[in-house]
């Protein structure tokens, strides 16, 4: 059983499906848990900011500061936990006078700081608004749909109220005119540009009051318009080289960076094998399942009604006739489309309790039927599409894209993440225009790190065999192998005459999730090294977390201890921010280590029955002590959720951030045989809802998983900070230089489209000795010493004044009393392993 899995499914809506293919090549590991669960990695686009949605309820009147330390460093700890910001602002305005330590110093200089950089970017911003709102109204006159809806997105970001915005006389124009160049899109089979067009609308609405509206373009987006550019993608090479050439064609000349490639008959048949090994049979046992077993009780109708939607719109796409030359006769396309019609016109008359799978096959047997009779498609390609239909139902109509069936063709890889069974050199690799096999980056401590692989490098062959035509899959089948065995990769490098040899040595790929503020280095194993202190004069430790798999809890007690023997650890900043999950068990472990009792996280099923619950052990919390703020965003899923939503409800921590992303279910896998060559495939299923643990005056649990029709989901910060898209964009490249990583495989804060990639540190050639440390990394000191990063700028704050009363204190009996907290060296007993 699941909470979730490691890998976004593949919807028929989801981007990732038609994004430039990225494989792991042994990138990760995960483990099952005692309960054999996982947490699900949110790997979908993050959601946006809702301006103004769910703020904590509004604080009392400021309270008078106190006027000696330690009194007021626990009025400011509260007044951030409750959100009240007013008390906040008060309180860092009038730090105590008779506070005279150097840390009350550095913390006036800190607030004066803050208060330049609050300042500074709330001008910035009103300018923005001017900017923005002219560019929209420009590209509005211009008939520049892209450029208008850019700009009403900006404006939007940057909103005091939306509402009011939403209904300016701009935005309601920047809209029409997407309106108009949405329809003519839809006329002309222009997909892919009406697909953009129709997300950026909807993004508009999300959030907002004008509900209706949103769901209008929600249904024309992922009903229709994405479906059928799935399609296109999968089955129409050249027409999808079309729309994405047309796509190119209207960015502005400085935004064409590079010439638009031509095009590659490389790939002309992948969709070939994407079909192997389906059969009916597949399609049948996993509907069957989830009409039966999931949460919600979908039963058979909408699976039926989505299933045979996706089918009709294969029949209706005529770019599809690139590869099945009868879709472009309108006879015999046109009679196929008719009878799938009929089927749907019949389902829908039943009601649901007739449907069932007796219903199904009925359905079935008439659409091979009508295919034989007209356009003769390939009977798999009819039930990976009519599957893909059921899917995309689940996510449109129920909000569940974490329902999927797990096609023939990617069962050897989900069912690596599923075991934590990844071995292999430890690279990402993508497909480039040319169809190369390009090396997005070589993972720290891997075989190929070790050897000077460096990002970018193309792989040219694999033990002699050349890697011309390779699809991704048969590229990661052949570098991944048993641990232990040899695998020699030939690396094309630009400015070398001829591909490099490197022979390698598979092994089990250990992702390096725990990682601190700053990347000092690496050890001779080129396993990373790491200051782990943001402000090492105060005692305010970092810790950022991208992901929870089976080693992260253990390398953070690691971490901890390293911290501790430093000096006396004063606070801890927990960052979280884009983290997608991972682990069940590692995340209870990670709530334990700070709280003493209490639950911590709950699952109850369909009919809202607990069946087990995680409550922490005393003995387990080695870090209860220290004063704890956890960063989260949009980008916070499923393990995030369950960490930093249990510890605000047992205020063992102020959460600062932005809403998170609101994953909260668990998800069962049942294997499927289609009793044929090749034909394995597995069904995943949401069946259960995990609570995060009642807050005081509350009778039960919340649930965090975001449900159709509902604005409560996700962890709501205690202390809500926003970032600016310019912030985003700026940390994420500071990160990237800092981490040593390309930006294209970085683990960024939030994605922003179309921000420009800074080059990460490369590992010398092949044969030369390895420099452990990185080269001219950008120092991260600079996202809070320009207020580049106002979440951790507020987070380093609140801790320097909560460390600022047990300084006070210390200071005033002298150096014999023990400063702040300094919990004991976390042993390995906490730690939680499968």
């Amino acid at each position: 059983m699941f909470i979730g899995d490691l890998f976004m499914p593949r919807p028929i809506a989801s981007p990732s499906r038609r994004s430039s293919a990225i494989a792991a090549v042994a990138a990760c590991c995960v483990g099952a848990s005692s309960f054999a669960s996982l947490i699900q990695g949110a790997a979908a686009p993050a959601r946006p900011v809702v301006p103004g949605a769910v703020p904590p309820a509004a604080p009392a009147a400021p309270a008078a500061p106190a006027t000696s330390a330690e009194p007021w460093s626990e009025q400011l700890w509260n007044a951030a936990r409750t959100g009240n910001r007013q008390q906040v602002d008060l309180l860092l305005e009038h730090v105590p006078a008779d506070a005279t330590s150097d840390a009350a110093k550095r913390l006036r200089e800190s607030v004066t700081r803050r208060d330049e950089h609050v300042a500074a970017t709330s001008k910035k911003v009103a300018e923005q608004r001017i900017e923005k709102a002219k560019e929209m109204s420009d590209a509005v006159a211009a008939g520049n749909a892209t450029k208008a809806l850019i700009g009403a997105a900006y404006m939007k970001f940057l909103s005091d109220d939306w509402k009011v915005d939403l209904a300016s006389p701009g935005v309601k124009a920047a809209i029409a005119l997407a309106d108009t160049k949405i329809a003519k899109a839809r006329t002309d089979g222009d997909w892919l540009y009406a697909e953009e067009l129709l997300n950026r609308v909807r993004s508009l609405y999300e959030g907002s009051t004008q509900k209706e509206e949103f769901q209008k373009y929600d249904d024309a987006l992922e009903t229709d318009v994405s479906r059928r550019v799935m399609l296109v993608l999968e089955y129409a090479p050249h027409a999808w080289y079309d729309l994405r050439k047309k796509q190119y064609e209207r960015l502005d000349e400085k935004d064409r960076k590079e010439p638009f490639a031509p095009f590659n008959e490389k790939g002309d048949d992948d969709w070939k094998q994407t079909i192997e090994g389906i059969n009916e049979r597949i399609l049948a046992e996993a509907l069957t399942q989830i009409a039966a077993q999931h949460l919600e009780n979908v039963g058979w109708k909408p699976l039926i009604e989505g299933g045979l939607s996706m089918v009709h719109q294969l029949a209706t796409t005529p770019a599809l006739n690139e590869k099945f030359p009868s879709l472009g006769d309108a006879t015999l396309a046109g009679a196929f489309g008719q009878a799938v019609t009929d089927q749907l016109t019949s389902v829908a008359a039943m009601r649901a309790e007739e449907v069932d799978a007796k219903t199904f096959n009925k359905v079935f047997a008439a659409l091979r039927a009508a295919n034989d009779a007209t356009v003769k498609l390939p009977v798999e390609v009819i039930v990976r599409e009519f599957g893909n239909g059921t899917m995309a139902t689940m996510t449109h109509d129920f909000e569940d894209p974490y329902t999927e069936i797990v096609w023939p063709d990617r069962m050897r890889r989900f069912s690596q993440a599923i075991k934590g069974n990844f071995v292999g050199v430890g690279i990402l690799i993508r497909h480039n225009e040319k169809r190369e096999i390009v090396i997005i980056n070589p993972l720290d401590g891997s075989p190929s790190k070790r050897a000077g692989i460096k990002p970018q490098d193309k792989i040219a062959s694999v033990n002699g065999m050349s890697t011309a035509d390779w699809p991704l899959d048969k590229a990661v089948d052949t570098i991944t192998g048993p641990a232990g065995t040899p695998v020699t990769l030939g690396i094309s490098r630009e400015g070398e005459a001829k591909p490099i040899e490197y022979p390698l040595v598979r092994e089990r790929i250990k992702m390096y999730s725990v990682q601190g503020w700053k990347k000092t280095g690496y050890n001779d194993r080129f396993e990373p090294q790491w200051d782990w202190y943001v402000d090492p004069e105060d005692g305010i430790g970092y810790i950022r977390l991208t992901g929870f798999n089976e080693d992260t809890f253990t390398d953070f007690l690691k971490s901890m201890r390293e911290m501790s023997t430093q000096r006396d650890i004063n606070g801890l900043i927990l960052d979280l921010r884009g983290n997608p999950g991972g682990l069940l068990q590692s995340a209870v472990s990670f709530v334990n280590a700070f709280l003493r009792s209490g639950r911590i996280v709950s699952v109850e099923d369909r009919n809202g029955q607990e069946l087990y619950a995680f409550t922490a052990q005393r003995q387990r919390a080695p870090l209860a002590d220290v004063p704890t703020v956890v960063l989260i965003n949009e980008g916070s899923a499923s393990a995030s959720e369950i960490v930093s939503g249990a510890l605000e409800a047992h205020d063992v921590a102020v959460v600062i951030g932005e809403r998170s992303f609101g994953k909260g279910s668990v998800q069962e896998v049942h294997d499927i045989d289609g009793r044929g060559p090749e034909a394995k495939a597995n069904v995943k299923y949401t069946v259960q809802h995990y609570l995060l643990p009642a807050k005081p005056g509350e009778t039960k649990g919340r649930l965090v998983h975001k449900q159709p029709g509902s604005d409560d989901w996700g962890v709501m910060p205690d202390y809500v900070v926003k970032l600016s898209p310019d912030q985003i964009e700026e940390i994420n490249k500071i990160r990237a230089s800092a981490d040593d990583v390309p930006e294209e495989a970085a683990d960024g804060m939030v994605e922003v489209p179309g921000s420009s990639k800074s080059p990460g540190d490369e590992p010398p050639a092949n044969g030369q000795a390895v420099d452990k440390k990185a080269k001219e990394p950008r120092d991260p000191a600079e996202l809070v010493m320009k207020g580049i990063d106002p979440q951790v700028e507020m987070a380093v704050l609140l801790l320097q004044g909560r460390a600022l009363g047990q300084a006070e204190k210390a200071s005033s009996v002298g150096p014999a009393t023990a400063p702040a907290q300094r919990p004991a060296a976390p042993e390995a007993a906490g730690k939680a392993r499968s």
